[in-house]
């Protein structure tokens, strides 16, 4: 059995930056999109409440997608800090 010794990576080879959007860009938008999804749950709200919208279905609708988004956007950020916290305690 040979045991042969570690190359150096070809550059050519080596990971570099991406040709897909940045994961910033990525947050942004999403982060965009749950916003959009509360703006538009509140306006529904207000027109309800105004009497302009008679489908409370619809309502209910708008506001429950708004609170999913935001609920998936908390556990995200808690993820996200959890595998900070994690690289953080890693000895180097």
């Amino acid at each position: 059995m040979e045991i042969h010794p570690q190359k150096e990576m070809d550059r050519s080879t080596a990971p570099g930056p991406s040709d897909g959007p940045a994961f910033k860009d990525v947050l942004k938008e999403f982060v965009g999109d749950v916003n959009d999804l509360q703006t538009g749950a509140d306006a529904k709200i207000a027109s309800f409440a105004a009497g302009e919208v008679a489908d409370v279905h619809e309502v209910m609708i708008a506001v429950e997608k708004a609170n999913i988004a935001l609920d998936l956007t908390l556990e995200i950020r808690n993820r996200l800090i959890e595998a900070y916290q994690e690289l953080m305690r890693m000895a180097v």
